[in-house]
């Protein structure tokens, strides 16, 4: 193999992977981190509507960067009160539609659907031994959409079992990290480089070696190469 064609090669296969990773970075703009930061501050904005009066539109418009139309409709259907004074809510320990109270730990898991393009954010809450608060076990889970260009809050669910959903995704995700390892290795004699090409779980993974110099790509579908 020639440096030319080598550097052409090479230079194929990261433009794919750039175009690739672009377009996955518009779905998945959420990693876990700033999934849990944007709840965190989602649960805020809710908590903030008691903090003072204001007028319906006020109330809305605070919680827009964070919940769906529908979603927020639900929440101040539920939530807000008119006094004289203006609109505000009241503290409750079971109020209905508020960002649960995660530990944000390694407990608050964080799923993306690539079919449905959602993020599903869950946690298992264990029966409490004592305290003021009493409830069973059960699994709460916030699930985010793609609303015209940015995630929110569009549903909540509360359920005894884990969601069927997320169960079907996890055992995708068990199957595909199955899948044997493989790999091959083509050796150049003339400028000792090589190309490494490696499927271990659901990763695919491209090594390029040139004069001692290394370049990894990684992907989830396969590589596909022009030689």
């Amino acid at each position: 193999m020639s440096k030319r064609h080598y550097y052409l090669i090479m230079s194929v296969i990261v433009l794919g992977f750039l175009f690739h990773h672009q377009t996955v970075k518009a779905q998945e703009a959420f990693t876990r981190e700033e999934a849990l930061d944007f709840l965190k501050d989602a649960y805020k904005a809710q908590t903030s509507l008691g903090e003072k009066y204001q007028t319906y539109k006020e109330s809305r418009d605070t919680l827009d960067p964070y919940f769906t139309d529908d979603y927020a409709k639900l929440f101040l259907e539920e939530n807000l009160v008119y006094e004289e004074e203006g609109y505000t809510i009241y503290g409750s320990d079971f109020a209905l539609y508020y960002i649960p109270f995660y530990s944000y730990t390694d407990d608050t898991k964080f799923i993306y659907d690539s079919e449905k393009n959602q993020i599903y954010v869950y946690e298992f809450f264990q029966k409490p031994e004592e305290g003021p608060v009493d409830y069973d076990d059960h699994f709460e889970t916030v699930i985010l959409v793609e609303d015209e260009g940015h995630w929110k809050v569009n549903e909540f669910v509360e359920s005894t079992k884990k969601p069927a959903f997320i169960k079907s995704i996890e055992e995708k995700s068990l199957s595909k990290n199955t899948l044997p390892k493989t790999e091959f290795r083509m050796v150049p004699t003339q400028d000792h480089s090589y190309i490494s090409y490696q499927h271990w779980g659901s990763y695919f993974v491209l090594q390029m070696e040139y004069q001692n110099q290394f370049t990894y790509i990684t992907k989830k579908e396969p590589l596909r190469f022009l030689f």
